[in-house]
């Protein structure tokens, strides 16, 4: 079923990708001339139909004037799925002329031959009855400038610039190039690749700098593009190599790709890509000298477009990170909706920039649906062991008196927090989880050893340990 309300799309947009459907585009060869573009589609339903045409020349010359035609398209204003019938008048080699009465934001809408094939692709009207679509033959003959790319990156991590080559068959030639310290580079190549290439190497030549005159089958991403390839390919059209040079070694960390194009990211380097490393990046905010790792985009900063980057190379909405946010102390809901907004403001469209705001906002409805915990539950306190200070997490599914005892290991009461009348929710940050600075009722520190803590919420009662190490 078709639904024709545009909001209903704005709204829903996440759960529709979630459920598989929705898509990502991305333009990947255009024809300013005739008002061209192709689209690449990622995560299509298997269960999902082309339009079919005839790409031969003369296909529309078959038409007959004053033959109906069909129009589809979502113009601006308008139920979405516009259905317009319009009669054909004639081609006068570039361009069908329609009768037809359409709206603006129809251009790019398929004109339809009444056996269903793609006859054009409309362009202009006049928003009366004078109608112009491209003939579908210029749609072929733009996708015959489609072509394989295959493409790999370099980012070079050293302190100074670094001179390599590479080769991209058996029988062709070691080519020189050269990246600077700390920066990227993308290398690519048309046609069909042989097994093991290409290589890249670095020696000890005395032109390429330090190394055991060794080389390295690199993997190249494949994708297709246009002829005008350098105008729409990104950093993420491309396996991603992370080297460092020194006297003694070379090494190459290799990040692997999936079929959509991302590269999965373990900023934190545990070996998966999850919540921890946006946690990780959330920890880096803002500091003076954050970690070089959480610096995603490269940008000397580490802010919200890195967190955000990092989400969206979880490679798709559906295999987002797990959404167990126990024990994360800057996803939280305020946090996120601050990225989240700042984000959009930066007005990035890059495919993996968007599908990260997708994946935050995704966290956040978790966030905000914990927000009312269906349990009341007690925490383990953090850090632990903690000297001289500790947190007291829990969450309350109703709202409740609460305090939090605490108890010497035989038996007597330290301390008692009164934490007041609580609504339901999760108490989880440091902003909001119960907090001791490890003092008893007098104010003075406790020794070393085991405590224990009792949170009372209402008719609730639960008890956990907790030890101080000095």
């Amino acid at each position: 079923m078709l639904i024709g309300d545009r909001d209903y799309y704005v709204e829903n947009w996440l759960s529709l990708a979630v459920n598989g459907n929705g898509s990502w585009a991305r333009v990947i060869a255009t024809d300013a001339e005739r008002d061209l573009a192709i689209l690449q589609l990622n995560f299509l339903r298997e269960d999902s139909r082309g339009i079919s045409y005839n790409p031969t020349p003369g296909a529309s010359l078959d038409l007959n004037r004053n033959e109906l035609v069909h129009i589809l398209g979502n113009p601006g204003g308008q139920k979405l799925w516009r259905w317009t019938l319009g009669l054909f008048q004639s081609d006068d080699s570039d361009w069908l002329h329609i009768n037809a009465d359409i709206y603006q934001g129809n251009s790019g809408g398929p004109v339809l031959n009444g056996r269903g094939e793609l006859v054009g692709i409309i362009t202009l009207s006049n928003l009366r009855t004078d109608t112009w679509a491209v003939p579908a033959r210029f749609v072929t003959e733009l996708m015959d400038t489609v072509h394989p790319k295959h493409t790999f990156r370099i980012r070079n991590n050293d302190r100074d610039a670094m001179n390599y080559e590479v080769k991209w068959s058996a029988s062709g030639d070691w080519t020189q190039h050269s990246v600077g310290p700390q920066q990227p580079i993308t290398h690519w190549s048309g046609g069909t690749l042989s097994t093991g290439y290409p290589k890249i190497r670095f020696n000890s030549d005395g032109i390429l700098g330090w190394g055991a005159d060794r080389s390295y089958s690199i993997e190249a991403f494949l994708r297709y593009f246009g002829d005008d390839y350098r105008n729409h390919v990104t950093r993420y059209d491309a396996y991603e190599y992370i080297f460092d040079i020194g006297q003694d070694f070379v090494s190459i960390d290799l990040y692997r790709g999936n079929s959509d194009g991302c590269i999965p990211r373990d900023v934190n380097g545990d070996g998966v890509t999850d919540l921890q490393d946006l946690e990780y990046i959330g920890a880096n905010v803002g500091l003076w000298l954050p970690a070089a790792d959480a610096d995603v985009d490269n940008d000397g900063d580490v802010d919200a477009a890195d967190i955000i980057f990092a989400a969206g190379l979880t490679c798709t909405i559906a295999a987002a990170p797990s959404l167990n946010l126990e024990g994360t102390t800057t996803l939280t809901s305020t946090n996120l909706q601050h990225w989240i907004q700042e984000g959009k403001a930066l007005g990035i469209s890059d495919p993996t920039f968007q599908r990260g705001i997708a994946v935050l906002e995704q966290l956040l409805a978790a966030v905000q649906a914990e927000a009312v915990p269906k349990d009341t539950a007690l925490m383990p306190n953090y850090p632990n062991p903690f000297n001289p200070e500790t947190w007291i997490p829990y969450k309350l599914s109703e709202p409740a008196e609460v305090t939090v005892s605490i108890y010497g290991a035989e038996g007597y009461l330290v301390r008692t927090l009164t934490l007041g009348h609580q609504p339901a929710g999760v108490y989880q940050d440091k902003s909001r989880a119960a907090y001791w600075d490890g003092r008893n009722a007098l104010g003075e520190p406790v020794a070393s050893g085991l405590y224990f803590y009792t949170l009372k919420a209402g008719d609730f009662t639960a008890t956990r340990k907790m030890l101080i190490r000095k």
